[in-house]
């Protein structure tokens, strides 16, 4: 038997393809959303309340549980002010209120001081929980027949929408309040 003669052409990789990595069982990396897949999960949201909560965590890259801790004194006309004991870097940080955002924000009627999204819980007030979003999200997912999603997904959603228009890794990371590209790159697809 001879030796085989291989050539470059033998190892190139045209079309490898990676499974997408998807959560199951509530496990693994949150699924990033097209707008199709927004447009589906925001029509199925039971409220406009609910709606600005997912907004602020898309528009702005947020982590669920720093929109639900927002005061209503953090919401400015042009900016969101994230203060330091609600970020999970214990950094202050701010996002700015972009045009597609100001829609949701209009339409949820925020109470005139304290939080932004509160809740009233055996006659404490506080705000939303995590928990709370989490299975609103759950619900309106499966109307929407969407699979793989969690809170997280809009902010890694968020990542990947601007990496796609050309924005650099540091840059988003800024954006992300994290300390360094590499912790973004595992964000975008």
């Amino acid at each position: 038997m001879g030796i085989a003669m291989f050539t470059a052409a033998d190892f190139e990789l045209r079309s490898v393809e990676l499974p997408e990595a998807r959560k199951v069982d509530r496990r693994g990396q949150a699924r990033n959303l097209t707008p199709e897949h927004l447009g589906a999960i925001f029509a199925e949201l039971p409220s406009d309340k609910w709606r600005a909560v997912f907004a602020i965590a898309y528009f702005t890259g947020s982590r669920i549980t720093e929109v639900l801790s927002l005061d209503v004194g953090d919401i400015g006309p042009d900016r969101i002010s994230f203060r330091r004991e609600n970020t999970k870097t214990k950094k202050p940080r701010v996002a700015m209120v972009v045009d597609a955002l100001r829609p949701f924000l209009t339409a949820y009627r925020a109470p005139q001081s304290s939080y932004l999204f509160p809740a009233h819980h055996n006659g404490q007030d506080g705000h939303l929980s995590r928990q709370a979003a989490d299975k609103v999200l759950r619900d309106a997912c499966e109307l929407a027949a969407l699979d793989g999603v969690s809170t997280h997904s809009f902010r890694r959603s968020f990542a990947t929408e601007l990496y796609r228009q050309g924005y650099s890794l540091a840059k988003i990371a800024r954006l992300l309040g994290h300390s360094s590209a590499s912790m973004t790159a595992r964000y975008v697809d």
